[in-house]
């Protein structure tokens, strides 16, 4: 009896070291997951209500952002609506598709922000993955901005997607994943 008790503490010793070894090592190398296909992860049953919460102060005045050039642009999105979004995230990959789909039903599409990277990821990096995402997704037309360096929940505190737009003359945000009906009421607000 007590030979198998030490058997177990001494396996239960080994997994957990390895476990934790692995995580370390994932943590060390703050390198960005390769773009994989998501439309089949964590499926959720889409918001059906126009749930919108006033924007972040620190967004009120637009968002700067990198092009795919490395000029620094400057977004506002009292003039066209702004999604952020990051290409490992699968809500936000079903979110994108729908819109690519519906795209007649939109006045315009939103500019997309992408974000969420490692630190220290350059924006050629960044670029590649966005690329990779497009590509893969068959996505066409996008216009797509970079967010580097910056904490997610600093742009998007309640998740992503999250879509940033003008609605009774301030700005609001929808975030998560919605159902058409909702991104389509949010994106054609004038």
């Amino acid at each position: 009896m007590t030979t198998i008790r030490m058997v177990i503490m001494a396996i239960i010793l080994v997994v957990t070291t390895i476990s934790t070894s692995s995580t370390a090592i994932a943590k060390q190398s703050n390198t960005n997951p390769p773009f994989e296909i998501k439309l089949k992860d964590e499926i959720v049953q889409p918001i059906t209500q126009f749930n919108v919460i006033p924007a972040q102060v620190n967004v009120e005045n637009g968002v700067t952002a990198y092009s795919a050039s490395g000029k620094l642009i400057h977004l506002n999105p009292k003039k066209q609506p702004i999604l952020f979004e990051a290409y490992w995230c699968p809500h936000c990959q079903r979110t994108i598709v729908m819109m690519d789909k519906e795209r007649s039903q939109l006045n315009r599409l939103p500019i997309l922000v992408s974000l969420g990277f490692q630190p220290n990821t350059s924006l050629k990096q960044a670029v590649q993955l966005t690329n990779k995402e497009i590509t893969e997704l068959h996505l066409k037309n996008l216009k797509v901005y970079y967010l580097l360096q910056y904490h997610v929940r600093n742009f998007v505190p309640n998740g992503i997607p999250e879509l940033l737009f003008p609605y009774h003359h301030r700005l609001e945000t929808l975030s998560g994943e919605h159902t058409f009906q909702i991104w389509k009421t949010a994106i054609n607000q004038r």
